[in-house]
């Protein structure tokens, strides 16, 4: 895919968008922070680059095609930990575009550049992610890219922390998704990608359990429970090693007991073994919450991050 140039502040989207300046780039879009006019919001801008002139037209429909599917799917989603779509359309030079909610703060990457997190603010940060997953899960709707920079934090007025899950771009349908996602593709982030998945089989519910566990694992001890020096490497340890213990990857952190059974089952290698739900998972999580209420939390997760050993 082409990437498109980048755009100019000032630059006017949709006759409705103007550009602010670009706040975050991957392979196949750019986010930019934009105003909507004339309500002066902030919005988060996600520009898909089209598929590129030597594509065949079938492959352009089918891109236009998942883009709309996705667009309309997350505009339904209307969760406190979700974060918000407002728009989306096609610009004049073939791009697509997402107008979302714009998150001030960070990922939940970075919030563990000092080291690991105390262990009751980030069972209450995984509940609030769990918590948007559940919803999306009993709408038909799979994420398959949960990791620590797809997590945004931000803090309320009352202090309390708010997680918003985001960027839906590997979004399945469970029921009416069967033709837009070619079989055998590897599709996620190695870091947190569940075995079944990193092997190209089909995934559902479950591969997003195991990547909130990956979460809770890297909030907990400061460390992924599979690390390497490049994502084969990664992506072969999910498939074929044990899980290591917390002891062996943090053994100055205390962690209360029976949080690591919960994070290990999460992590189980074959999905039927895993929680066979986010209800399951949410109810086990409970009772090590620190008291704040999680009704009102919401915001995107900040992702995990600067350390040398947690890489995006």
């Amino acid at each position: 895919m082409g990437k498109g140039p980048i755009l100019a502040p000032g630059t006017m989207v949709g006759e409705k968008f103007r550009i602010e300046h670009r706040i975050a780039r991957g392979g196949q879009a750019s986010v930019y922070l934009a105003k909507q006019e004339p309500l002066e919001r902030e919005v988060a801008l996600k520009l898909l680059s089209p598929p590129s002139m030597e594509a065949t037209a079938a492959e352009r429909e089918e891109f236009e095609q998942r883009f709309l599917l996705e667009a309309r799917t997350l505009a339904a989603l209307d969760h406190p930990n979700i974060v918000t779509v407002y728009d989306y359309g096609e610009t004049d030079d073939g791009r697509y575009y997402l107008a979302m909610e714009y998150i001030r703060g960070g990922r939940f990457l970075d919030l563990l550049r000092q080291g690991h997190l105390a262990s009751g603010r980030a069972v209450n940060l995984v509940l609030q992610v769990a918590q948007a997953l559940r919803y999306a899960h009993k709408r038909g709707v799979v994420h398959r890219d949960v990791k620590n920079s797809n997590v945004l934090v931000r803090t309320l007025d009352n202090g309390q922390e708010q997680a918003k899950v985001v960027d839906f771009g590997l979004v399945k349908l469970s029921k009416t998704d069967n033709n837009l996602t070619q079989t055998g593709m590897i599709l996620g982030s190695p870091h947190f990608m569940a075995p079944e998945q990193a092997i190209g089989r089909g995934v559902d519910h479950r591969a997003d359990i195991y990547a909130t566990g990956v979460l809770l694992y890297c909030g907990l001890t400061g460390e992924y429970p599979f690390d390497g020096p490049h994502a084969t490497a990664i992506i072969t340890a999910h498939v074929t090693r044990d899980v290591p213990r917390f002891a062996a990857v943090a053994p100055s952190v205390a962690v209360p007991e029976g949080l690591e059974a919960i994070v290990r089952r999460c992590l189980e290698k074959k999905p039927a073994r895993r929680y066979p739900s986010m209800d399951a998972l949410i109810a086990d999580l409970l009772p090590h919450h620190s008291g704040v209420e999680s009704g009102g939390i919401s915001g995107e997760f900040n992702s995990l991050t600067a350390r040398p050993s947690l890489r995006v």
